[in-house]
């Protein structure tokens, strides 16, 4: 497995500059999100590059994962009071913007902006432990899932790595 590398600037990805000390000059052409706010992580297979989602099987899939995993934080006495009591809407954005970060639609980034994870966490408490259940419950969520070994290794280290950078509380809090 190789995961894909940024492509090099062309035409179509670069804007020229048309006076000023620096004319002729190319710059890249700036998107405010939809691109921009994707991981687009791509798995290459012998003469099939897919993204994490393509492989996974889109939106679907994103739903179903984090139906199951807020299913778990309904019952989970640290995570649960750091909700809205109606679980629905903290489901669909997580789903939103799962899909969007492994390469499927915009729409998280469309509805609501840059993602910001850990400014969207501040308000909440969340130390070792606090992380530590989150990223079982997710972990567990992933591992039930029928997907490729490719996907839900990148899902896991992902999702590992990310939880670390939302503790905000105690001697192991990210600055």
């Amino acid at each position: 497995m190789v995961l894909a590398t940024a492509q090099p600037p062309t035409r179509e990805t670069t804007t020229p500059i048309e006076s000023g000390p620096i004319s002729g000059f190319r710059l890249p052409k700036v998107d405010p999100y939809p691109e921009t706010m994707r991981m687009n992580v791509t798995v290459r297979e012998p003469n099939q590059p897919r993204t994490v989602y393509e492989m996974v099987g889109g939106m679907e899939f994103f739903e179903d994962l984090t139906r199951r995993f807020y299913l778990r934080i309904e019952e989970d006495e640290v995570l649960r009071p750091m909700h809205p009591k109606d679980l629905a809407v903290s489901q669909r954005k997580n789903a939103l913007f799962l899909a969007q970060y492994w390469g499927g639609p915009a729409t998280y980034s469309e509805q609501r902006g840059h993602p910001r994870l850990r400014a969207r966490h501040m308000p909440f408490p969340i130390d070792k432990e606090a992380r530590d259940r989150w990223f079982r419950l997710m972990k567990e969520s992933v591992e039930e899932s029928e997907i490729p070994e490719a996907a839900r290794t990148a899902m896991v280290d992902y999702f590992e790595k990310a939880s670390l950078t939302m503790i905000n509380q105690g001697d192991t809090a990210t600055s």
